[in-house]
């Protein structure tokens, strides 16, 4: 397999994930009853966790296809999506420069029982998967 510049964390609900040697992350975001997710930002291992006002713009969906509509919203540390069909998935990325000072962890928190996958691209230096560095701390 050849070198990639992306990696993925499926069952990201509440998982800090590094974003040490990648410059974004997007997370996919599902509930069919619908839910809010946060973002949460916190100092490698875990400490320091804090709110993120970072999410201006994000894609709203159906989880089982279809097309997305771009979302602008004030700053904000997450969104809500209501389960109605065209409502019940997003995508929201975040750069890693968002990050405050001495912060590289991130995760995305669903408030009910949505489900978070983390796709963690843009990594600065490229290898086969086999030899990534786990992304949770």
């Amino acid at each position: 397999m050849s070198a990639t510049s992306m990696n993925i964390c499926p069952a990201a609900d509440d998982v800090f994930i590094s974003l040490k040697g990648a410059s974004a992350v997007t997370f996919a975001c599902y509930n069919a009853s619908g839910d809010s997710f946060t973002i949460r930002e916190a100092r490698e291992g875990g400490s320091g966790s804090q709110l993120l006002t970072c999410v201006t713009r994000y894609y709203k969906g159906s989880g089982v296809g279809g097309s997305w509509t771009e979302v602008n919203q004030a700053a904000s540390s997450g969104f809500t999506l209501s389960g109605a069909t065209d409502n019940d998935a997003a995508l929201v990325t975040v750069m890693a420069t968002a990050l405050s000072d001495g912060y590289s962890m991130i995760k995305c928190v669903s408030t009910g029982a949505g489900t978070v996958c983390a796709v963690v691209h843009d990594q600065t230096v490229q290898r086969k998967v086999s030899n990534y560095s786990a992304l949770t701390g």
